[in-house]
């Protein structure tokens, strides 16, 4: 009440009232809420050194309580609660001219679960312990599949008018069971003793990410806050950051806009360049390095910034791009590489009752199939036993099918396949995690919003892209929208026919994406810019690309400007009154000609 009113006195004498009790009791949540708090009272009181402090004081607090948690849903949960400490002791870093400080507490903020899962060894479901959870696992599952086989013949069949409709009664059962098959997960995993033994993974300080560069990659990592944006520009041997002037709800209604594709006319659409101006222009000059890997933040996460206009080029033309959760995950999905990929595991679905066919899967994966030797499966026999026997051994794995995108139980973000024996067809998160991928260097998810997942303010995204890399792929190609499937047949055979020629992964997709931009029937860039590369990049050998850099005049005072503008039309006249006169011929005119 007090600090709400202003009366910051008091709000002070109470909240540190509040920590001397938090601190008596031992109740770490309520004391790192607190500090924070005392954080805020004292930046908003213009005293930002000790603002700072008070901040600091409440992560340390708050990350003990990180470090403790054994369950990825907790530490999630943890670090949506407390984003808002790290955004303001981030954007008062930057303030403070405290630059690394403040990357340091961006890479703090950002993945931390994921970071945790990749940093620890994978562990199984227990299946010697707790003999009525896993009893209780298998019927959950068994009504899952029932739900499901019962919702896609539902789906298939046309309601007579005025006839109940089944369907939202099924879906309602189907989100109730989800939820519980999630819940139990969770107790399984307490189960298991080996979750005491997990530690929580430090993330990497500035000379360690700078270390993991090679001269030729530039990493763009971005954070986003209520009121501005932050840059992180860093090369082997640079750092800078750059304030960027956009807020999160600007950047959330220009993504928004974009995604839309009300109209798939225009190749390069007005959010795109209004987005490019705000991320990309102030920065141009810092991005020499051929390529650039990008760290997104919150709604950057849905942005396909190879479509961003960068000068007279795109970004994704000029730059190949890759995208990884944080900059601290490298290391983990670096260490996943394989040697080069040889046979290839590719799996197409296209025809499920009740969804729409997909007629270019098939084409897809047999000109896969010409290119290199594949196991390949189409039709009822895609199903996810034939996955499962197959994946350990291939060096590529190559899904074509629907994507289901589910944000309210995330572990259920499903490719559908098949149904075939004891399982339903629906390859979901939860299930990716025991897929062996020894040999996979790459998986590359041809369905739609394969990329997206549950979205938490502390930047954990829980979907079929980072399952895969959990899995054992270093590289995971998917979607940011609901894909055309034409044009992704034909992206896809691009693709691996770069691939086939020698170019790297990243290189590979940047390559196939401008084959398709080429023709004017894909031009816009929902057809061509939906799919995103993270995680290993592979070699990339074409040289930097050096581009006109258009020239941002917003910053520069009227005063400067108008004497260059003099000087460059004095120069001009000068020029144009020394410049002889030509005859028609071309020659220098003579005192006598007229």
């Amino acid at each position: 009440m007090f600090h709400a009113q202003g009366q910051y006195a008091q709000a002070l004498a109470h909240y540190q009232q509040a920590l001397a009790i938090a601190r008596e009791v031992g109740d770490r949540a309520g004391e790192g809420v607190t500090l924070g708090n005392l954080g805020v009272i004292f930046e908003a009181q213009g005293q930002d050194a000790q603002a700072l402090d008070y901040y600091q004081q409440a992560i340390t607090a708050l990350e003990t309580l990180r470090t403790n948690a054994r369950l990825e849903g907790f530490k999630t949960s943890l670090a949506s609660q407390n984003a808002p400490v790290y955004q303001r002791a981030i954007a008062l870093s930057v303030r403070l001219g405290k630059q690394e400080e403040a990357f340091a507490l961006s890479e703090r903020a950002r993945a931390r679960t994921f970071l945790d899962q990749l940093g620890n060894a994978p562990l199984a479901v227990p299946t010697g312990s707790a003999p009525q959870l896993i009893a209780q696992e298998q019927r959950l599952r068994q009504q899952l599949a029932a739900l499901e086989q019962s919702l896609r013949e539902a789906a298939a069949h046309r309601v007579a008018p005025g006839a109940p409709d089944p369907l939202p009664d099924l879906i309602a059962q189907r989100d109730a069971l989800q939820q519980e098959y999630t819940a139990l997960l969770t107790q399984l995993r307490l189960s298991n003793p080996e979750y005491a033994s997990l530690v929580s993974i430090e993330p990497l300080s500035l000379p360690q990410v700078q270390a993991l560069l090679d001269a030729d990659t530039t990493l763009l990592a971005y954070f986003v806050t209520e009121e501005v944006t932050l840059a992180f520009v860093i090369t082997r041997a640079t750092f800078s950051t750059v304030k960027l002037p956009v807020s999160a709800e600007e950047l959330r209604n220009a993504i928004v806009a974009f995604r839309s594709f009300d109209t798939l006319d225009d190749p390069r659409p007005a959010e795109l360049d209004r987005l490019a101006d705000w991320l990309l222009d102030p920065l141009a000059d810092q991005l020499t390095t051929p390529v650039v890997h990008i760290v997104p933040h919150e709604a950057l996460h849905y942005l396909p910034f190879a479509a961003l206009p960068l000068g007279e080029r795109l970004f994704g033309e000029a730059h190949t791009l890759f995208h990884v959760p944080s900059a601290s995950v490298l290391p983990f999905i670096l260490a996943k590489r394989k040697g080069e990929a040889s046979r290839l595991l590719a799996l197409a679905q296209g025809q499920l009752p009740g969804l729409p066919p997909l007629p270019y899967v098939d084409a897809e994966v047999k000109a896969i199939k010409r290119l290199y030797p594949t196991d390949a499966f189409t039709g009822p026999a895609t199903t996810e036993q034939a996955l499962r026997d197959h994946a350990a051994g291939a060096g590529m794995v190559h899904l074509a099918a629907h994507g289901e995108l589910n944000t309210v139980a995330p572990l259920f973000s499903r490719i559908l396949l098949a149904p075939g024996g004891e399982a339903d067809g629906a390859l979901e998160v939860h299930e990716v995690y025991g897929v062996a991928l020894e040999k996979a260097n790459l998986v590359v998810l041809s369905a739609c919003q394969t990329q997206l997942g549950a979205h938490s303010r502390g930047d954990d995204l829980v979907g079929l892209n980072r399952a895969f890399i959990y899995a054992g792929a270093p590289t995971v190609v998917a979607s940011l929208w609901n894909v055309n499937d034409e044009a992704t047949s034909k992206l896809m055979t691009a693709f691996y026919q770069e691939l086939r020629a020698g170019k790297g992964k990243a290189e590979a997709l940047q390559a196939a994406q401008a084959t398709l931009r080429a023709d004017a029937r894909y031009a816009h860039p929902y057809y061509w810019a939906g799919f995103v590369l993270t995680g290993d990049p592979g070699p990339v050998t074409a040289p930097a690309m050096t581009m006109p850099i258009r020239p941002n005049w917003r910053g520069w005072p009227w005063w400067l400007i108008l004497p260059v503008i003099l000087l460059v039309l004095i120069i001009v006249a000068l020029w144009w009154g020394l410049k002889p006169r030509q005859t028609v011929s071309g020659k220098p005119a003579s005192e006598g000609d007229q």
